[in-house]
């Protein structure tokens, strides 16, 4: 029978390409935000890869003869399926032969061929033979290069479809209700915004990094410059209070404003940190009250705040 001539390569590879996008967009969308971006993508590239026909003409052997017929046993490894496969560029000739597990068959009626005749016969299939394998691969290799690209495009694009559905990308989480029965007494912002922190979620569901809207984040900080400015246009109401106590007077007006999350303050005094709001076991807004002794001191103080993440 012939080879290389049955199905087209290219149609095939194009199946190849939508089998592989079907999976990546069929996916579990839990699975796929807890997966291993890498792991993911490096299992869809091998699993996808080809394992192109190489054959071995130098270990080439006749399997059978008799008075009418010689049989050569030509060794190949590879997907054997691709035998059948015509490249994408080809010749009006195809090899004759028959796959046989892990070798192809060729045989020759011997008729009134001599030897050498029978030998310049078996070496003309077999270069035509190597001849579509190349072409082949050739194939192979372009989709090969291609790959990588084609799935970590694939899967980042659903990773970021399904977090953009649910609203993560931005930020998605509760909002802290202001609490409307507090009379703001200093300067400090009189309509907040909503603060969105990332859901909590299941131990079988994604659980993205807590991140507060910028509005929030800006929000927050102009409720503790007013504060600051309070001390400034008030300082002798301050002056005997120690650091202690002026960072809970930076805390006071930011619990009056919101309403806490579960348990006790939303905004905290914890350990190393000065103001600390957690959700969820993470942190999700990190401050530090520091008194200014110069540039050294900012830097130190970021160093800790790194620390404390």
């Amino acid at each position: 029978m012939s080879l290389f001539y049955s199905v087209e390569h290219y149609d095939w590879l194009q199946r190849q390409r939508r089998l592989l996008l079907e999976e990546i967009d069929n996916i579990d969308e839990q699975e796929l935000l807890n997966i291993s971006y890498d792991d993911y993508c490096n299992y869809l590239i091998e699993k996808y890869s080809l394992d192109s026909i190489e054959v071995f003409k130098e270990e080439i052997e006749i399997s059978s003869q008799n008075s009418e017929m010689v049989v050569v046993a030509l060794p190949f490894k590879g997907n054997s399926e691709f035998f059948h496969h015509r490249p994408s560029q080809y010749v009006s000739r195809f090899p004759e032969g028959v796959v046989n597990g892990r070798e192809i068959n060729i045989s020759l009626r011997r008729g009134r061929m001599d030897a050498e005749a029978i030998r310049v016969n078996i070496d003309e299939q077999i270069n035509m033979i190597i001849y579509y394998t190349n072409k082949l691969k050739q194939d192979d290799d372009n989709w090969d290069e291609s790959l990588p690209g084609l799935v970590k495009t694939r899967v980042k694009q659903r990773r970021d479809r399904i977090l953009s559905d649910l609203k993560i990308v931005e930020s998605i989480g509760i909002p802290i209700r202001r609490n409307k029965s507090v009379d703001t007494t200093y300067p400090i912002v009189v309509e907040r915004k909503k603060i969105i922190i990332a859901p909590s979620a299941k131990k079988t569901t994604y659980t993205p990094e807590p991140e507060l809207e910028m509005a929030c984040y800006e929000d927050i900080i102009d409720a503790l410059k007013n504060m600051a400015y309070v001390i400034e246009r008030s300082p002798s109401a301050f002056i005997n209070m120690g650091e202690e106590d002026l960072r809970h007077h930076f805390l006071l007006p930011l619990n009056a404003m919101y309403e806490g999350l579960a348990t006790g303050e939303t905004f905290n005094y914890c350990g190393k940190t000065d103001i600390l709001l957690r959700y969820d076991g993470r942190n999700a807004f990190v401050a530090e009250c520091k008194f200014w002794k110069g540039p050294k001191t900012i830097t130190d103080t970021i160093t800790q705040l790194l620390g404390a993440q």
